[in-house]
């Protein structure tokens, strides 16, 4: 499967690991993630940069979309919060 993008080319062991791994991603992510992650997958693949400069290019893509990730999840869940707040009121007054 095509839909990790390797630090490296992975041994034998690792192979099973990360198809497994696809696996359970195939799941939780739509197929228009899928082709955006490739399509920028075969893009850095094509960068004429060393093997340790696509390694630490792909870390930091890594670590930037897990920090969106995270912030994003506790903005809406705080945006989420905040709309429930005022129905919470809405039905206090009622009572």
């Amino acid at each position: 499967m095509d839909n990790i993008i390797y630090y490296r080319e992975p041994k034998d062991e690792e192979t099973a690991e990360n198809e497994r791994f696809n696996e359970l991603l195939k799941e939780k992510y739509s197929p228009d993630f899928w082709a955006k992650a490739k399509a920028v997958g075969d893009f850095i693949k094509g960068l004429p940069i060393t093997v340790e400069d696509n390694d630490r290019l792909v870390s930091l893509m890594l670590e930037h979309l897990t920090s969106v990730t995270s912030e994003t999840f506790y903005i809406a869940f705080e945006l989420g919060i905040q709309a429930a707040q005022p129905a919470a009121d809405d039905t206090q007054d009622i009572e």
